[in-house]
């Protein structure tokens, strides 16, 4: 197991145990912490296919990987080639 630096956390963010930042909102907090536990070791193991498909299911990107609006910036909507006609 690798020692990882440290990122700062500023002094009014919630941290767990471990000193890791906890989101905070509506959504994030210690109540969640649990869920969201399980959430990023999900994420931690999955493929990058399995991850691109949860992208895909959620409807933020499509099947290539390109983000969708909401998501996607007015520049990544446009093609980089003139001749595409969308």
């Amino acid at each position: 197991m690798t020692d990882r630096p440290r990122p700062f956390v500023p002094e009014d963010v919630l941290t767990d145990e471990q000193g890791r930042p906890y989101f905070v909102g509506a959504a994030y907090g210690p109540e969640n912490a649990a869920a969201h536990r399980r959430v990023m070791e999900r994420l931690e193991t999955m493929t990058k296919e399995e991850f691109l498909q949860s992208l895909v299911r959620s409807g933020i990107c499509d099947a290539s990987g390109k983000l969708l609006p909401p998501y996607a910036d007015e520049d990544e909507e446009s093609s980089s080639d003139p001749h595409d006609k969308h």
